[in-house]
């Protein structure tokens, strides 16, 4: 949780791991997913990337220092919550088209 001047935020502060899902598209194996299934299972990746470039991003701004800080990840920590809230939806989503 960060408390900025209007409310509080919640997000979880560490990366979330993607290797599996990145080794499968990379070596072509991804494609004995079914079609279907592969889009969802797209969308889940790409929320766990967005999430760790935030996180980066803030880390970076945190690294240079200066007394705006606040001001200037306050908009990575509000990304970081919607991503957090449309996360589990997409991966029930895709849990369900998997059949799990």
């Amino acid at each position: 949780m960060i408390e900025t001047q209007n409310r509080e935020i919640y997000f979880m502060n560490r990366m979330f791991n993607h290797d599996f899902y990145d080794s499968l598209v990379s070596s072509g194996k991804i494609n004995f997913v079914d079609r279907s299934i592969q889009q969802p299972l797209q969308n889940v990746f790409h929320y766990i990337r967005d999430h760790n470039a935030y996180l980066q991003k803030i880390r970076n701004i945190e690294d240079e220092g200066g007394d705006d800080i606040p001001r200037r990840v306050v908009r990575y920590y509000e990304m970081l919550e919607i991503i957090e809230i449309g996360l589990p939806d997409a991966i029930k989503e895709m849990l369900k088209k998997l059949g799990v």
